[in-house]
C-alpha cells in the first residue's frame, strides 16, 4: 500500500491546486469491441488502423470493424503488450503465457520467435523498440533485471552490465540514432552496432542516475530526447541536456518503477505509469493531469500514444480512451462548477471568471472554484433564478442579472446581497452592463433603470412600453443598446437622450434581437432568431459576405484579439475570419451544443470562452490542429470478391461474363472522429461520375450484374475537417464478352452458315429425292413436336420449381423477421421479401400461361399491388392502387426487371408518401405508344408510376439517389437501356422509358 500510495503522489499531485478539465475524449471497451479492456500496448499500422495489445489477444481496430488476434486464430499465446511497427508494414508485439514470444504480423500472416530462456533469473519483458535499417529490421526488448535482448536475423543476442550497460534493469527503449536508446536506473546509455555508450554519463548528474522513461521525437533540429527520473523532467538535445521541469512530487516506487512518455509535437509532454497521466505544456510552468474528472476512461496509463493525426491514446487496465482534440478545455459540475449549465460568463479583472447558472455562482481565481449557491426562495423554478447576465464594476464586485430574485450584487468583502426592486419595477430582471462612466444600466421586462444609492431608478420613461427588452449592451463609444423580443433594436445617442429604432425585416424572427457587437471595422452585427444580421441606417439587413451567412438563432456575438467573429447559436458556434467558416459543436469538443446569450467573454490573455447548455468551454488556439497540420484520411483498396468469392488483386483481373457481380473491400481511417469519414467512389466503365458522399459503415461497396468491359475502382474519403485524401485506384478489371461474341465462335458461324447454304443448294437439285425426303421430314416434325410438348413440361416444371424455392426463401426470411426487434432492420427483411415475391410472381404466371416465352403484365402487376397491399397493410378505402398494363407482354427476364421496379416505386409510396394517415391513390401505367408511319426509331414503353402524396424531398427530385431503394430502380434501368425522369408535380411522378 505504501508503493501505491507513493505512486499516487507522484503523478496526481502534479497539479495540486490547479483545476481539471476536460477534453474531447472517446473511449474503449470490451462491449466496444476490444478482446479485453486491460490493453498493455498501442501502435498504428501503414493503413492507419489502430493496434492494441491486451491481456487476452490483440485488437484491431479501423474505424468501422474490429478484428482480433489469439489462441483461437491460431498464435500460441494468451496475453499480450509491447508492440510496435516497424515501418515497413510489420507490427511486432511480445507475448506471454505460457511462454515468452516475439510475434511478427505481414501481409496477413503470423511468425513466432521464442525469447530466450535458460537464465539464472526468471525477467520481465518492460518494453519493446523495433527500427529498419537498409539490410532488414532490428528488435530490441527490455527487460526488468537482465538488461536489453537483441533480435536481428532470427538470432538473439544480450546486452547487459557486462557489456556496459548503464544497469540491468531497463525502464525504456526507443530508436535513437543508427542504434538504440536505453533508460535504465543506472542512467542513459546508447546500444549501437558496435557496441554499448554511456556519453552522457559526465553530461548532467541526473543523466548517471535512475531514469524512468524516455521518448524520442524527430524534428527538423534532429533527434530530441524527453527524458524522466525521479521529481525531474528533461530534454536531451545533442550533448545538452537541461531540466524542463522539477519538482520532488514526481516520484517513483519500486513497484512502479516506469513512466511512460509521448511528445505531443508541439513542445509539450505527456507522461504518466499505471496510477496516473499529467501533461506539461510548451511553457513548461503547469502540469495538467488527466484522468477520470478529465473523461478517462480510467486513472492512469500503462500506454501512450500519438497517432498521425495527433490523436492521443491512451491505454489502461480498464481501456483506451483516445483524446482527439485539446481546442477546447471543458468545465463541468465534475470539475468544480456549481452546475453544469453555464448561464452568463464575466470576468473579474485579469485574475478571476465568474459563473452564472441557475441556481447560484462560480468564482475561479484561476486555481480552484468557490461555489455560491443563492438562498432558496419560495416558490421560485431554478428558471426564476436563472442568472441572465452579469457585469464587472472596478472595485472588483460583480453585478448580476438573476431573473425574478432581481438584481444583485457580489464582492469578496461583502458577499451577495441583492437591490430591492421596488413597486415600479418588473418582478423579473434580464441585463444588466456598466458603460465607460460607472453607471449600471438594468433592463426588466418593458422598462431600463440605473441603478444608484442602493436601489433602481427609472429611466427612459415609455420607450419601452410595447416591448421586452431583453438584454443591453454597451458600444464602444459609450452607446447604449437594447436588444428587445420582436421589437428590433434601440441605439441611444452619445448623451443617452434619445433612442433611434432599428427594425428587421418582415420575415418571422428578424427582429427578434438577442446580441449586439460593434466590431473591429465599426461594424454592427445583430444576432436574431432568424440569423446574422448588421445596422444599416434604421434597418437591420443580413450579412452575407462572399458567400458566408447565418440563417439559425444567434445568442452570442465576439471578436477574439485576431480579428475572428465567433456566433454562438442554438447548436454551437461559429468562426469567421473573413475568409473560411468554422463550425464546433459537441463532436468538435464544444462542452454544450446550445450558447447562451450572456455567456461568452474574451479574457485578459485573448482566450475566448463559451458558455453552454453542458458547460463552459475555453478555445484554446495552439491546440487547434487545422487542415495544414492534420494529414488527410488513409484510404486504400483492400480486395474484391466476384459472385461471393476472394480474388487474386496483385494484378490485373480477367473475368468471365458471367463473373460480374463484384465487391470491393476497402479502407479508409482518420481518428479526428471515425463516425465523419466520408467516402465518394467511381467504377470507371460504369459511373460517369463521382457518386455522393456516404459513410460506408462496412467498409465495402457492391456492383451486381455488370456488362463485358473494363472496369478500375476509384476512392476517395473526407476527414471530420473536410479534408478529402488523394484519390486510389483498384487493379484493372476486364469483363469479357460472352462465347457468341468472340470472333472464333462468329467465325464458325460463318462456316456454318456457308454449309447450310451448300446443303440447301444440293437438296434442291436432287429433285428426284423430294417425295422421300418430305416423308422424312413428316416424320422428324411428328419427334420434334414431341420434343417440344415433352420441353414446354420441363419449362413449366422449372418455372414451377423456381417459384417454390423463390417462396421457401420468403418464407424463411419472414420467420426470421419475427424475432428482429429492431423496426429498421425488420423494416429491411420486409423489403427483400418484397423484392422476392416480385420475381416469385412471374415463374408462377408463366407456370399457369399457355405461353412460356412471355408474360401479361396487367395481371402480374394486379398481384405484385396486391401482395403489397397486404405487405403494408393497406386499407383500400384510405390509398388505392390503380393498374393498367393494356395488351402488354413481356419476356421473362424483362418482366421481372419491371417488377422490382414497381415493387420498389409502390413501396416507397406507401412508406412515405401518405404520412399520419394521409388518403391518397397511386397509379401504375404501363403504355407502349403507337408508332407513327415513317419513324425509324426504336419503338418504347413506358411505366409511369404516380402519387399524390407529400412529395419526394427536393433535392431527390433530379434523380439523385439518396436510399438502397432509389439506386436499385437507376441500376435497374440502366441494365435496360433506360431513362428515369422524378418530378415533383401534386405528389410524385416517376416516368421511365425502356425500348422495347
Amino acid at each position: 500500500m505504501k508503493a501505491v500510495r507513493l505512486a499516487m503522489i507522484a503523478l496526481l499531485t502534479l497539479s495540486s491546486g490547479l483545476v481539471a478539465q476536460s477534453f474531447l475524449i472517446r473511449t474503449y471497451e470490451e462491449q466496444d469491441g476490444l478482446v479485453s479492456s486491460s490493453v498493455n500496448g498501442i501502435a498504428q499500422d501503414d493503413h492507419g488502423r489502430m493496434w492494441f495489445a491486451t491481456r487476452s489477444g490483440i485488437s484491431v481496430y479501423g474505424g468501422a470493424e474490429w478484428v482480433s488476434y489469439g489462441r483461437e486464430t491460431g498464435l500460441p499465446n494468451q496475453a499480450f503488450h509491447q508492440i510496435q511497427t516497424d515501418g515497413r508494414g510489420g507490427i511486432w508485439v511480445i507475448g506471454e503465457n505460457p511462454d515468452r514470444r516475439l510475434h511478427h504480423f505481414d501481409r496477413n500472416k503470423w511468425e513466432s520467435f521464442p525469447l530466450p530462456a535458460g537464465r539464472e533469473n526468471p525477467f520481465q519483458v518492460t518494453c519493446l523498440a523495433v527500427r529498419s535499417d537498409g539490410g532488414g529490421v532490428r528488435v530490441a526488448v527490455g527487460t526488468e533485471s537482465s538488461g536489453v535482448l537483441l533480435f536481428e536475423d532470427s538470432r538473439w543476442t544480450d546486452r547487459t552490465q557486462a557489456h556496459g550497460l548503464a544497469g540491468r534493469n531497463v525502464h525504456g527503449l526507443a530508436v535513437y540514432g543508427e542504434g538504440f536508446l536505453a533508460a535504465t536506473e543506472g542512467g542513459l546509455s546508447f546500444i549501437g552496432k558496435d557496441g554499448i555508450e554511456n556519453r552522457w554519463e559526465n553530461t548532467d548528474p541526473e543523466l548517471s542516475g535512475p531514469v524512468r522513461g524516455l521518448a524520442v521525437e524527430k524534428t527538423s533540429e534532429g533527434e530530441k530526447v524527453w527524458l524522466a527520473g525521479s521529481g525531474w523532467l528533461g530534454l536531451l538535445q545533442g550533448p545538452a541536456f537541461r531540466t524542463i521541469f522539477r519538482s520532488p512530487d514526481i516520484r517513483f516506487s519500486d513497484a512502479f518503477p516506469r513512466a511512460e512518455l509521448q511528445p505531443d509535437h508541439q513542445g509539450g509532454l505527456y507522461f504518466g505509469n499505471a496510477l496516473g497521466v499529467s501533461f506539461c505544456g510548451r511553457s513548461a510552468e503547469r502540469i495538467y493531469t488527466l484522468g477520470l474528472r478529465e473523461g478517462l476512461v480510467a486513472e492512469g496509463a500503462t500506454s501512450l500514444f500519438l497517432d498521425r493525426e495527433r490523436n492521443l491514446w491512451v491505454g489502461g487496465l480498464r481501456g483506451v480512451s483516445r483524446i482527439s482534440s485539446r481546442r477546447f478545455f471543458n468545465y463541468r459540475q465534475s470539475q468544480g462548477l456549481l452546475e453544469d449549465e453555464v448561464t452568463a460568463i464575466q470576468a473579474l479583472g485579469a485574475s478571476g471568471i465568474a459563473f452564472g447558472h441557475n441556481s447560484g455562482l462560480t468564482i475561479w481565481n484561476r486555481a480552484e472554484f468557490e461555489k455560491i449557491p443563492f438562498p432558496p426562495k419560495a416558490g421560485l423554478s431554478p428558471s426564476e433564478t436563472r442568472v441572465l447576465d452579469m457585469a464587472a464594476d472596478k472595485d472588483g464586485g460583480l453585478w448580476l442579472a438573476a431573473t425574478r430574485l432581481g438584481l444583485g450584487h457580489w464582492s469578496r468583502s461583502a458577499g451577495l446581497r441583492w437591490l430591492s426592486t421596488g413597486t415600479a419595477v418588473s418582478p423579473s430582471v434580464s441585463s444588466v452592463v456598466i458603460d465607460a462612466g460607472g453607471n449600471v444600466w438594468v433592463s426588466g421586462g418593458n422598462a431600463v433603470f440605473q441603478a444608484a444609492g442602493g436601489r433602481l431608478i427609472p429611466a427612459f420613461p415609455g420607450v419601452f412600453d410595447r416591448v421586452y427588452v431583453r438584454k443591453l449592451f454597451v458600444g464602444p463609444d459609450n452607446t447604449l443598446y437594447a436588444a428587445t423580443a420582436n421589437g428590433g433594436l434601440f441605439r441611444t445617442n452619445a448623451e443617452k437622450t434619445a433612442w433611434t429604432s432599428i427594425i428587421g425585416g418582415v420575415e418571422p424572427g428578424d427582429s427578434n434581437v438577442f446580441a449586439v457587437f460593434v466590431d473591429s471595422s465599426g461594424r454592427t452585427l445583430v444576432g436574431t432568431s432568424a440569423g446574422l444580421f448588421e445596422v444599416s441606417g434604421k434597418q437591420l439587413t443580413r450579412v452575407d459576405e462572399q458567400g458566408f451567412q447565418i440563417r439559425r438563432p444567434i445568442y452570442l456575438i465576439l471578436q477574439d484579439p485576431d480579428g475572428c467573429l465567433w456566433f454562438g447559436t442554438d447548436n454551437g458556434v461559429v468562426l469567421w475570419d473573413g475568409k473560411k467558416v468554422r463550425t464546433f459543436s459537441k463532436t468538435e469538443g464544444l462542452a454544450g451544443r446550445e450558447v447562451n446569450r450572456s455567456a461568452g467573454i474574451v479574457d485578459g490573455a485573448g482566450r475566448v470562452w463559451i458558455g453552454t447548455n453542458s458547460g463552459a468551454s475555453s478555445y484554446r488556439k495552439e491546440f487547434d490542429l487545422g487542415p495544414d497540420i492534420i494529414p488527410p484520411p488513409l484510404v486504400s483498396v483492400t480486395g474484391l470478391d466476384v459472385n461471393g468469392s476472394p480474388v487474386d488483386f496483385s494484378r490485373e483481373i480477367v473475368l468471365g461474363y458471367r463473373e460480374n457481380n463484384l465487391v470491393f473491400h476497402f479502407i479508409g481511417t482518420s481518428f479526428l472522429d471515425e463516425n465523419a469519414v466520408r467516402f465518394q467512389s467511381r467504377l470507371d466503365g460504369f459511373d460517369q461520375d463521382w457518386s455522393g458522399e456516404y459513410s460506408a459503415v462496412d467498409r465495402r461497396i457492391r456492383y451486381t450484374n455488370l456488362r463485358p468491359g473494363t472496369y478500375v475502382f476509384n476512392l476517395r474519403a473526407r476527414n471530420a475537417l473536410g479534408t478529402s485524401s488523394e484519390t486510389v485506384s483498384s487493379p484493372v478489371i476486364r469483363i469479357r464478352n460472352p462465347f457468341w461474341q468472340q470472333w472464333w465462335f462468329i467465325a464458325a458461324a460463318l462456316l456454318v452458315g456457308g454449309g447450310l447454304i451448300l446443303s440447301l443448294g444440293l437438296a434442291i437439285t436432287q429433285h428426284r429425292q423430294r417425295e422421300r425426303l418430305e416423308a422424312l421430314v413428316s416424320d422428324r416434325t411428328a419427334q420434334i413436336q414431341a420434343a417440344l410438348n415433352e420441353k414446354e413440361v420441363l419449362f413449366k416444371e422449372v418455372h414451377h420449381r423456381v417459384k417454390n424455392n423463390l417462396q421457401i426463401i420468403s418464407s424463411l426470411l419472414f420467420l426470421q423477421s419475427r424475432k428482429i426487434k429492431d423496426p429498421a432492420v425488420h423494416g429491411l427483411f420486409q423489403v427483400s421479401i418484397g423484392r422476392i415475391r416480385a420475381m416469385a410472381l412471374v415463374h408462377e404466371s408463366l407456370y399457369r400461361s399457355d405461353r412460356l416465352t412471355s408474360i401479361g403484365m396487367e395481371d402480374y402487376l394486379r398481384q405484385l399491388v396486391d401482395h403489397l397491399g397486404k405487405t403494408y397493410a393497406l386499407r383500400k378505402d384510405r390509398i388505392r392502387v390503380e393498374v393498367r398494363a393494356p395488351g402488354i407482354s413481356l419476356a421473362l427476364e424483362t418482366a421481372i426487371t419491371y417488377g422490382l421496379i414497381v415493387n420498389e416505386l409502390i413501396s416507397n409510396a406507401l412508406k412515405h408518401a401518405f404520412p399520419g394517415g394521409r388518403g391518397g391513390i397511386i397509379r401504375v401505367l404501363l403504355s407502349k405508344p403507337a408508332q407513327t408511319p415513317g419513324d425509324s426509331a426504336k419503338r418504347r414503353i413506358f411505366l409511369t408510376v404516380q402519387d399524390d402524396g407529400i412529395g419526394i424531398p427536393p433535392e431527390m427530385e433530379g434523380g439523385k439517389a439518396d436510399s438502397l431503394g432509389l439506386r436499385l430502380v437507376q441500376n435497374l434501368v440502366t441494365q435496360l437501356d433506360g431513362t428515369i425522369e422524378i418530378r415533383r408535380v401534386g405528389g410524385t411522378i416517376f416516368r421511365i422509358s425502356f425500348p422495347e
